[in-house]
Protein backbone atom coordinates (compact mmCIF):
# COMPACT_ATOMS: atom_id res chain seq x y z
CA UNK A 1 0.00 0.00 0.00
CA UNK A 2 3.04 2.26 0.34
CA UNK A 3 4.99 0.95 -2.64
CA UNK A 4 3.76 -1.25 -5.51
CA UNK A 5 0.10 -0.66 -4.63
CA UNK A 6 0.26 2.96 -3.54
CA UNK A 7 -2.42 3.94 -6.06
CA UNK A 8 -4.76 1.58 -4.19
CA UNK A 9 -3.98 3.40 -0.94
CA UNK A 10 -4.32 6.83 -2.53
CA UNK A 11 -7.67 6.01 -4.12
CA UNK A 12 -9.05 4.46 -0.93
CA UNK A 13 -8.00 7.54 1.03
CA UNK A 14 -9.58 9.82 -1.57
CA UNK A 15 -12.95 8.09 -1.71
CA UNK A 16 -13.02 7.65 2.07
CA UNK A 17 -12.74 11.42 2.49
CA UNK A 18 -15.55 11.78 -0.03
CA UNK A 19 -17.80 9.71 2.25
CA UNK A 20 -16.51 11.17 5.53
CA UNK A 21 -14.84 7.91 6.49
CA UNK A 22 -11.69 8.43 8.55
CA UNK A 23 -8.96 5.84 7.99
CA UNK A 24 -6.21 5.39 10.57
CA UNK A 25 -3.23 3.13 9.95
CA UNK A 26 -2.41 0.67 12.73
CA UNK A 27 0.71 1.88 14.50
CA UNK A 28 3.41 -0.77 14.83
CA UNK A 29 1.86 -3.28 12.41
CA UNK A 30 4.06 -5.99 10.92
CA UNK A 31 3.91 -8.03 7.71
CA UNK A 32 1.44 -10.92 8.00
CA UNK A 33 3.85 -13.16 6.00
CA UNK A 34 1.10 -14.49 3.70
CA UNK A 35 3.28 -16.46 1.29
CA UNK A 36 5.71 -18.09 3.68
CA UNK A 37 4.73 -18.56 7.31
CA UNK A 38 1.97 -21.13 6.82
CA UNK A 39 4.41 -23.31 4.89
CA UNK A 40 6.85 -23.27 7.80
CA UNK A 41 4.87 -23.25 11.03
CA UNK A 42 1.18 -23.42 11.87
CA UNK A 43 1.77 -21.47 15.07
CA UNK A 44 3.75 -18.79 13.25
CA UNK A 45 1.10 -18.42 10.54
CA UNK A 46 -1.55 -17.66 13.17
CA UNK A 47 0.56 -15.68 15.62
CA UNK A 48 1.87 -13.09 13.16
CA UNK A 49 -1.56 -11.84 11.98
CA UNK A 50 -2.92 -12.28 15.52
CA UNK A 51 -0.24 -9.90 16.77
CA UNK A 52 -1.55 -7.26 14.38
CA UNK A 53 -5.13 -7.90 15.43
CA UNK A 54 -4.03 -7.63 19.05
CA UNK A 55 -2.64 -4.15 18.38
CA UNK A 56 -6.06 -3.10 17.10
CA UNK A 57 -7.83 -4.70 20.04
CA UNK A 58 -5.50 -2.99 22.55
CA UNK A 59 -6.38 0.39 21.03
CA UNK A 60 -10.03 -0.29 21.81
CA UNK A 61 -11.07 -0.69 18.19
CA UNK A 62 -13.47 -3.45 17.19
CA UNK A 63 -13.04 -3.34 13.41
CA UNK A 64 -10.25 -3.31 10.83
CA UNK A 65 -10.43 -2.71 7.08
CA UNK A 66 -7.90 -4.85 5.21
CA UNK A 67 -7.37 -3.82 1.54
CA UNK A 68 -4.83 -6.52 0.68
CA UNK A 69 -6.49 -9.82 -0.24
CA UNK A 70 -3.57 -11.85 1.12
CA UNK A 71 -3.58 -10.00 4.45
CA UNK A 72 -7.36 -10.30 4.57
CA UNK A 73 -7.03 -14.06 4.07
CA UNK A 74 -4.38 -14.47 6.81
CA UNK A 75 -6.28 -12.27 9.28
CA UNK A 76 -9.44 -14.24 8.68
CA UNK A 77 -7.62 -17.55 9.01
CA UNK A 78 -6.00 -16.51 12.29
CA UNK A 79 -9.31 -15.34 13.72
CA UNK A 80 -11.02 -18.56 12.64
CA UNK A 81 -8.29 -20.82 14.05
CA UNK A 82 -8.26 -19.01 17.39
CA UNK A 83 -12.06 -19.17 17.62
CA UNK A 84 -12.25 -22.88 16.81
CA UNK A 85 -9.10 -24.31 18.42
CA UNK A 86 -8.56 -23.61 22.11
CA UNK A 87 -5.08 -25.16 22.10
CA UNK A 88 -4.00 -22.92 19.24
CA UNK A 89 -5.48 -19.90 20.99
CA UNK A 90 -3.47 -20.59 24.13
CA UNK A 91 -0.25 -21.08 22.17
CA UNK A 92 -0.84 -17.86 20.24
CA UNK A 93 -1.43 -15.93 23.48
CA UNK A 94 1.88 -17.22 24.83
CA UNK A 95 3.62 -16.36 21.57
CA UNK A 96 2.38 -12.76 21.34
CA UNK A 97 2.42 -12.13 25.09
CA UNK A 98 -1.18 -11.01 25.20
CA UNK A 99 -4.52 -12.65 25.92
CA UNK A 100 -6.18 -12.00 22.58
CA UNK A 101 -9.97 -11.81 22.87
CA UNK A 102 -10.55 -12.14 19.13
CA UNK A 103 -12.98 -9.23 19.23
CA UNK A 104 -11.90 -7.46 16.03
CA UNK A 105 -14.20 -7.63 13.01
CA UNK A 106 -12.20 -8.07 9.79
CA UNK A 107 -13.60 -6.35 6.70
CA UNK A 108 -12.44 -5.92 3.14
CA UNK A 109 -13.12 -2.46 1.65
CA UNK A 110 -15.57 -4.06 -0.79
CA UNK A 111 -17.77 -4.96 2.16
CA UNK A 112 -17.69 -1.36 3.38
CA UNK A 113 -18.42 0.32 0.06
CA UNK A 114 -21.05 -2.23 -0.85
CA UNK A 115 -23.09 -0.84 2.05
CA UNK A 116 -23.05 2.67 0.57
CA UNK A 117 -25.69 3.61 -1.96
CA UNK A 118 -23.87 5.29 -4.81
CA UNK A 119 -26.50 7.70 -6.08
CA UNK A 120 -24.65 10.99 -6.53
CA UNK A 121 -22.16 10.04 -9.25
CA UNK A 122 -21.38 12.73 -11.81
CA UNK A 123 -19.55 10.74 -14.52
CA UNK A 124 -21.55 8.82 -17.10
CA UNK A 125 -19.96 5.38 -17.30
CA UNK A 126 -22.84 3.72 -19.15
CA UNK A 127 -20.80 3.21 -22.34
CA UNK A 128 -17.98 1.37 -20.56
CA UNK A 129 -18.06 -2.42 -20.30
CA UNK A 130 -16.42 -3.75 -17.15
CA UNK A 131 -15.74 -7.13 -15.57
CA UNK A 132 -15.17 -7.58 -11.84
CA UNK A 133 -12.22 -9.78 -10.93
CA UNK A 134 -12.08 -10.90 -7.28
CA UNK A 135 -9.18 -13.32 -7.44
CA UNK A 136 -8.82 -16.55 -5.51
CA UNK A 137 -8.26 -15.40 -1.91
CA UNK A 138 -11.21 -13.19 -0.97
CA UNK A 139 -13.82 -15.94 -1.08
CA UNK A 140 -11.80 -19.04 -0.16
CA UNK A 141 -12.11 -21.05 1.95
CA UNK A 142 -15.69 -19.86 2.43
CA UNK A 143 -16.05 -21.08 6.03
CA UNK A 144 -13.04 -18.94 6.95
CA UNK A 145 -13.40 -15.76 4.89
CA UNK A 146 -17.23 -15.64 4.98
CA UNK A 147 -17.01 -13.17 2.12
CA UNK A 148 -19.76 -12.97 -0.46
CA UNK A 149 -20.58 -16.03 -2.58
CA UNK A 150 -17.59 -18.33 -3.00
CA UNK A 151 -18.07 -19.11 -6.70
CA UNK A 152 -20.06 -16.11 -7.89
CA UNK A 153 -19.38 -13.07 -5.69
CA UNK A 154 -21.46 -9.98 -6.37
CA UNK A 155 -20.26 -7.20 -4.05
CA UNK A 156 -17.92 -5.55 -6.58
CA UNK A 157 -20.41 -6.13 -9.41
CA UNK A 158 -23.01 -4.27 -7.37
CA UNK A 159 -20.71 -1.32 -6.67
CA UNK A 160 -19.63 -1.02 -10.31
CA UNK A 161 -23.25 -1.17 -11.49
CA UNK A 162 -24.31 1.51 -9.01
CA UNK A 163 -21.64 3.93 -10.26
CA UNK A 164 -22.96 3.43 -13.79
CA UNK A 165 -20.66 0.92 -15.45
CA UNK A 166 -22.07 -1.75 -17.74
CA UNK A 167 -20.98 -4.81 -15.74
CA UNK A 168 -20.59 -8.01 -17.72
CA UNK A 169 -21.00 -11.38 -16.04
CA UNK A 170 -18.20 -13.83 -16.75
CA UNK A 171 -16.82 -17.14 -15.48
CA UNK A 172 -13.29 -16.08 -14.51
CA UNK A 173 -14.02 -13.73 -11.61
CA UNK A 174 -12.50 -16.04 -8.95
CA UNK A 175 -9.83 -17.87 -10.99
CA UNK A 176 -6.23 -17.55 -9.78
CA UNK A 177 -4.02 -15.07 -11.65
CA UNK A 178 -0.88 -17.04 -10.91
CA UNK A 179 0.01 -15.10 -7.75
CA UNK A 180 3.78 -15.32 -7.14
CA UNK A 181 4.38 -18.00 -9.78
CA UNK A 182 5.80 -15.17 -11.88
CA UNK A 183 8.92 -15.64 -9.72
CA UNK A 184 9.06 -19.44 -9.60
CA UNK A 185 7.24 -20.86 -12.65
CA UNK A 186 6.79 -18.21 -15.32
CA UNK A 187 5.09 -20.53 -17.83
CA UNK A 188 2.32 -21.44 -15.40
CA UNK A 189 1.93 -17.82 -14.41
CA UNK A 190 1.62 -16.55 -17.97
CA UNK A 191 -0.91 -19.28 -18.80
CA UNK A 192 -3.16 -18.44 -15.84
CA UNK A 193 -2.95 -14.69 -16.29
CA UNK A 194 -3.33 -14.98 -20.05
CA UNK A 195 -6.57 -16.95 -19.74
CA UNK A 196 -8.12 -14.23 -17.59
CA UNK A 197 -7.12 -11.47 -19.98
CA UNK A 198 -8.30 -13.45 -23.00
CA UNK A 199 -11.70 -14.12 -21.45
CA UNK A 200 -12.09 -10.45 -20.49
CA UNK A 201 -11.53 -9.56 -24.12
CA UNK A 202 -13.85 -12.36 -25.31
CA UNK A 203 -16.75 -10.90 -23.32
CA UNK A 204 -16.00 -7.44 -24.78
CA UNK A 205 -14.75 -5.87 -21.56
CA UNK A 206 -13.17 -2.44 -21.88
CA UNK A 207 -11.70 -2.55 -18.38
CA UNK A 208 -11.04 -4.99 -15.54
CA UNK A 209 -11.79 -4.01 -11.94
CA UNK A 210 -9.82 -5.64 -9.12
CA UNK A 211 -9.59 -5.57 -5.33
CA UNK A 212 -6.20 -7.20 -4.78
CA UNK A 213 -2.75 -5.58 -5.22
CA UNK A 214 -1.08 -8.73 -6.54
CA UNK A 215 -3.89 -9.34 -9.03
CA UNK A 216 -3.57 -5.77 -10.28
CA UNK A 217 0.18 -6.03 -10.80
CA UNK A 218 -0.04 -9.41 -12.53
CA UNK A 219 -2.88 -8.53 -14.89
CA UNK A 220 -1.63 -5.03 -15.69
CA UNK A 221 2.13 -5.32 -16.00
CA UNK A 222 2.54 -8.48 -18.09
CA UNK A 223 0.19 -7.69 -20.96
CA UNK A 224 2.98 -6.31 -23.14
CA UNK A 225 5.17 -9.36 -22.55
CA UNK A 226 2.29 -11.66 -23.49
CA UNK A 227 1.36 -9.44 -26.46
CA UNK A 228 -2.19 -9.32 -25.16
CA UNK A 229 -4.78 -6.70 -26.14
CA UNK A 230 -4.37 -3.72 -23.85
CA UNK A 231 -7.07 -3.84 -21.19
CA UNK A 232 -6.59 -1.38 -18.30
CA UNK A 233 -6.82 -2.90 -14.83
CA UNK A 234 -8.33 -0.52 -12.27
CA UNK A 235 -8.77 -0.86 -8.54
CA UNK A 236 -12.48 -0.63 -7.80
CA UNK A 237 -11.66 2.34 -5.55
CA UNK A 238 -10.19 4.24 -8.50
CA UNK A 239 -13.40 3.74 -10.45
CA UNK A 240 -15.51 4.94 -7.54
CA UNK A 241 -13.33 8.03 -7.35
CA UNK A 242 -13.66 8.74 -11.06
CA UNK A 243 -17.43 8.31 -10.87
CA UNK A 244 -17.59 11.02 -8.21
CA UNK A 245 -15.33 13.35 -10.15
CA UNK A 246 -12.21 13.00 -8.01
CA UNK A 247 -9.06 14.11 -9.84
CA UNK A 248 -7.07 11.29 -11.43
CA UNK A 249 -3.85 12.35 -9.69
CA UNK A 250 -5.42 11.74 -6.30
CA UNK A 251 -6.41 8.27 -7.50
CA UNK A 252 -2.97 7.29 -8.80
CA UNK A 253 -4.13 6.68 -12.36
CA UNK A 254 -0.76 7.37 -13.98
CA UNK A 255 0.84 4.36 -12.30
CA UNK A 256 -0.89 1.82 -14.57
CA UNK A 257 1.16 0.11 -17.27
CA UNK A 258 -1.89 0.10 -19.57
CA UNK A 259 -3.18 3.67 -19.76
CA UNK A 260 -6.64 3.49 -18.23
CA UNK A 261 -7.42 7.18 -18.58
CA UNK A 262 -7.05 7.01 -22.36
CA UNK A 263 -9.34 3.96 -22.62
CA UNK A 264 -12.04 5.57 -20.49
CA UNK A 265 -11.87 8.77 -22.50
CA UNK A 266 -12.20 6.81 -25.73
CA UNK A 267 -15.17 4.84 -24.40
CA UNK A 268 -16.97 7.97 -23.22
CA UNK A 269 -16.80 9.34 -26.76
CA UNK A 270 -18.59 6.36 -28.30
Amino acid sequence: MHSSAREYRKSLEAISKNFDIELEEVEGWTCCAPTSSHGISQLLSVSIPAANLALIEKEGNDCVIVPCAACFSRFKYASYEIAHNRESAEKVNDCIGYEFKNSVKILHPLEVYNEIKHELVITDFSKINAVAYYGCLLTRPPKVTQFDDCENPQSMDTILSEIGLNVIDWSYKTDCCGATFNLTNKDVFLRLTGKILEEAKNVSADIIAVACPLCQVNLDSYQFEMKMPNIPVFYFSQLIGLAYGIDGKRLGLKKQFVNGAQVIERCLKR
